[in-house]
């Protein structure tokens, strides 16, 4: 989220003396209004805070919102309303996926003749389908007693409280998310290994400036082991003149939905230009699942101390108990003063009736595959006859010190068949069919390189059956045919 563009005391009293005129409380600005950036934020329908809170927004700038009705309705039965929003002009679109309602309870009177609804039941309400709502925008300005930015919703005027914390706690404890004085306790440890357990909600915060043009944006991930569930800006200082000029803390928060492991990365950026990326590896355990913890210790390189491999991931069973699938997340490697963390995938290796054999743990393997002279990783991603090829690769980069995933190998070893041919030292790809190919790659200039191509076919030729070969070989940048036989079986 971000929050609103709230002017300072010197704008204000400017605007005042020259161009504002006064509405429902608020002095306007007279310009046309960019409602995709003054929404983000907290509103509140009272320019003070008393005993409780009056009725009060919260828009995300990822398009969420929560409603909160006055904390004086003492009869209200819909305290609080969320879900999704949209501006179509200066009106506000509302899909509402999410409701709280009070059940049962009842009403009672006290010696003043006020009446108030007690002991009624909270019920959260996920809305299916659901509900929308269409409410006008207007009158942004400035409120001149708090110098508060302030607005209209519906009719109603709110203002910009995007600097007061726990307006929303109560939501969020029913809706079993932290509060926001707890954010702190639930925050995500870049670069390294952050548990979590299904259900459980965990927060990063990062610093932000949005003055400077760098916004942190959050790319979620796909393998549906956490959901990104808010994004959102705390202003440091809302009496700025510039929107964010003071800075303040980007607060993206995620839920944990299913055992298993993943990166969560960030990157702090200015259109194309990426000033900084931050990597958070989570791995959520729990559930019925026996977990796997899988290690070897093993030297890269001579130049370099023995580094610890760990695989994590599950053992799912089947319905006797009997371990059938085994399911890698994650590598963690460590070592003297060195750690990394490969994650965002999950691999699916049927496990046979009498185990996996030694020496093909889980599908994990080392090699020189660039022939560097340090050793690479391999992760088979299933046991799958039809793609039991099919691997994650890892290539060691010495000039950064650390392992860095090659596409490209991953690409190639969709192939009928992948290796690493020992005797040429090259790549080696396998195409079966109405014959055969044979392709064999060279790591050049930081990338693998065709240099030769074996094609062979078969035909029958009055009553014989002989066997064609073409010869193909990397000359001068092309591919160039350079032999072809045909020979009698």
């Amino acid at each position: 989220m971000k929050t609103p563009k709230t002017l300072c005391a010197g704008l204000a009293a400017a605007l005042l003396a020259a161009l504002c005129l006064p509405l429902s409380g608020c002095d306007l600005i007279p310009q046309s209004t960019d409602w995709a950036a003054v929404l983000p934020g907290k509103w509140h329908a009272d320019n003070v805070v008393g005993s409780g809170y009056d009725a009060r927004w919260l828009f995300g700038e990822d398009g969420t919102f929560i409603y909160a009705a006055s904390g004086y309705d003492t009869l209200g039965r819909v305290p609080y309303e969320a879900g999704t929003w949209t501006l179509e002009g200066s009106r506000l679109r509302l899909t509402i996926t999410t409701r709280i309602e009070l059940v049962g309870g009842e009403i009672i009177e006290d010696e003043d003749g006020e009446k108030a609804l007690v002991d009624a039941e909270e019920l959260v309400v996920e809305l299916d389908p659901p509900e929308t709502k269409t409410l006008a925008l207007g009158d942004y300005g400035v409120d001149p007693d708090s110098e508060r930015a302030c607005l209209t919703i519906g009719g109603v005027t709110y203002y910009d409280y995007s600097n007061q914390p726990g307006m929303f706690d109560y939501y969020y404890e029913l809706m079993g998310l932290p509060l926001e004085e707890d954010w702190e306790k639930f925050s995500l440890i870049e670069n390294r290994r952050n548990e979590l357990n299904p259900g459980d909600t965990a927060i990063i915060l990062v610093d932000e400036t949005p003055s400077t043009g760098y916004l942190w944006s959050c790319e979620p991930p796909e393998n549906g082991v956490v959901e990104l569930v808010s994004d959102m800006f705390l202003q440091n200082n809302p009496d700025n003149d510039l929107p964010g000029g003071d800075g303040g803390m980007r607060r993206f928060a995620f839920r944990a939905i299913r055992p298993g492991g993943t990166v969560i990365r960030l990157e702090l950026r200015r259109g194309d230009d990426v000033d900084e990326a931050r990597a958070y590896p989570v791995v959520v355990t729990g559930g019925e699942d026996a977990p796997i913890a899988y290690e070897v210790t093993k030297s890269i390189h001579e130049g370099l101390p023995a580094y610890t491999f760990t695989l994590h991931g599950f053992t799912e069973t089947d319905d006797d108990g009997v371990p059938e699938t085994a399911r890698i997340y994650a590598i963690e490697i460590k070592g003297e003063a060195f750690g990394q963390w490969l994650g965002g995938f999950e691999t699916e290796l049927a496990i046979p009736a009498e185990g996996l054999p030694e020496g093909e743990e889980y599908g994990f393997e080392f090699d020189d595959y660039n022939n560097d002279g340090f050793l690479d990783l391999r992760l088979f991603m299933s046991s799958n006859h039809r793609r039991r090829n099919v691997s994650l690769f890892w290539l060691w980069d010495s000039g950064e010190g650390r392992y860095v995933r090659n596409e490209q190998l991953e690409d190639l070893s969709q192939a009928e068949g992948f290796d690493k041919d020992e005797d040429s030292g090259r790549m080696y790809q396998f195409f079966g069919g109405v014959g055969y190919e044979e392709c064999y790659y060279e790591y050049i200039d930081g990338a693998f390189v065709l240099v030769e191509r074996h094609v062979v076919r078969y035909e029958e030729d009055g009553g014989e059956r002989y066997e064609n070969t073409e010869l193909y070989q990397l000359i001068g940048g092309e591919m160039k045919l350079v032999s072809k036989t045909r020979e009698k079986e």
